[in-house]
């Protein structure tokens, strides 16, 4: 198909202190991008946000642009071009006048302002419509708190900024890890001491790896980069936090030892067993899961789905083949049995806390793990990330 938009022609919106020209709307490239004319006023700020489908280009034609892209800042000045793919994290703020030419795909941002200006003024200073809106067209906010802190938790504590992490929580602070346990009141601050401490002898850095958000619970998945004496360890981190308003109220690390120290520990349950409302996708994985079922467990993924085991990036069994090399090791003295305490359920994720305490056919001390499930439109599992120190039982 072919689509021509004159000079100064396409739909105009107005939001967050940009005059919005769509040039290429989703129906003139057949859904394939959406192309915008974006002439920015001094102040422009669009806030920390991700989108879980789409990918976003910018190309500045006058002005400068400050991005924040995960935790790094860049400056785009005329000429600069940046991508930034689906499920990362970004902001951006413009001090001064200026254009820059986005491009979203696939297409379809235009009735994410489309349903904004038909907004009366009452329902646009509805906090619960607007992030409807949002959600429909995959902007997903992260700039309301208590989710900047925690996104960036390991970098404030790196920072020395503890008390911003004090901050977090409502009432008296609560934070269990795997090895220093649970931690209460005014021993929490001892605790992220000697975290910081210890990270900065590892020369910690930390990156986003994803986040389910619900109204009980925040889930933020890091990847904590670590240089233990000759080692450069990779450790995949899951950070549960329970909400209270614009706090939290506890919140739970879990993280695999075996990176750091080549064992295992047994972990304490964190939470009693409960009864859950879970997709039925996750009820068939759990059911398969609990009977050892390799073929029904592996034809719930999408073709290229992947496991991640909780030791790390490295140990991802990925496809019909690794799937099934993985699943018929886990399996081979019986199916894994987990009791579910929490469920966070957010589009298509879903973060299970949870309490192994059968592997096979003999029964193990009860231990406490979390996992994340992602799945796809089509209903098929697309990843699974694993954060347990759970190993399997010796023969």
């Amino acid at each position: 198909m072919t689509s021509i938009t004159p000079p100064d022609h396409g739909p105009r919106y107005d939001s967050m202190g940009d005059s919005m020209r769509f040039v290429l709307s989703s129906a003139d490239t057949d859904g394939q991008y959406t192309l915008i004319e974006d002439t920015m006023k001094p102040g422009m700020h669009a806030k920390l946000h991700l989108h879980r489908e789409h990918a976003e280009s910018f190309y500045v034609i006058a002005g400068s642009v400050n991005f924040t892209i995960g935790s790094q800042t860049h400056t785009a000045t005329p000429g600069t071009t940046i991508y930034i793919s689906p499920n990362t994290p970004h902001a951006a703020k413009a001090d001064e006048h200026g254009t820059m030419l986005t491009l979203w795909s696939p297409g379809d941002l235009e009735g994410l302002f489309r349903d904004f200006a038909a907004l009366t003024p009452a329902q646009a200073s509805d906090p619960a419509i607007a992030a409807a809106i949002s959600t429909k067209y995959d902007v997903i906010d992260l700039a309301s708190p208590p989710i900047p802190s925690l996104l960036h938790f390991y970098d404030l504590l790196g920072a020395g900024q503890v008390q911003a992490l004090l901050d977090l929580f409502a009432d008296v602070p609560q934070i269990d890890m795997p090895l220093s346990g649970a931690v209460h009141g005014q021993a929490v601050m001892q605790l992220l001491t000697q975290q910081q401490q210890w990270l900065r002898e590892r020369q910690a850095s930390a990156s986003f790896v994803d986040i389910s958000i619900s109204a009980a619970r925040i889930v933020v998945e890091l990847s904590l980069a670590l240089t233990e004496g000759r080692r450069n360890i990779t450790l995949p981190v899951a950070l549960v936090a329970d909400r209270r308003g614009d706090q939290i109220s506890a919140l739970r690390v879990y993280h695999s030892t075996w990176p750091l120290t080549g064992q295992h520990i047994e972990r304490a349950p964190l939470l009693q067993p409960q009864q859950q409302q879970e997709p039925p996708l996750i009820s068939a994985y759990m059911q398969a899961l609990s009977a050892g079922a390799v073929d029904s467990i592996n034809q719930l993924f999408s073709a290229d789905g992947s496991v991640r085991e909780p030791s790390g990036a490295e140990h991802t069994h990925r496809g019909p083949a690794g799937r099934l090399a993985f699943y018929q090791r886990a399996f081979a003295s019986g199916g894994v049995r987990l009791q579910h305490c929490s469920a966070t359920v957010d589009g298509t994720r879903c973060a299970i806390e949870y309490i192994c305490d059968q592997w096979g056919s003999r029964p193990l001390s009860p231990q406490a793990g979390m996992a994340v499930y992602v799945w796809n439109s089509a209903d098929q599992l697309t990843a699974v990330r694993i954060y347990d120190d759970v190993a399997p039982p010796r023969p």
